[in-house]
């Protein structure tokens, strides 16, 4: 696939560098925004485990990390 590709152009309908004048505008108005992006690809055998991580980074922020989906 053209894994990159869409990562840009996801980024770009986001306008993901643009987040950080909304966040601003945002903590003026007294509201709590954030921003995330999440990718997967299926699998197409059985499928094994499904891992869950969680990181507290030292910023403050929380990086949280998935093995499950729907399979919708």
């Amino acid at each position: 696939g053209e894994f990159a590709g869409h990562m840009d152009r996801a980024i770009e309908e986001a306008e993901w560098r643009a987040f950080p004048e909304r966040l601003a505008q945002s903590k003026v108005a007294g509201k709590i925004r954030g921003i995330g992006m999440a990718t997967y690809i299926e699998a197409c055998a059985f499928p094994g485990s499904e891992p869950a991580f969680v990181e507290l980074n030292g910023d403050g922020t929380v990086t949280l990390k998935i093995g499950t989906q729907t399979n919708g």
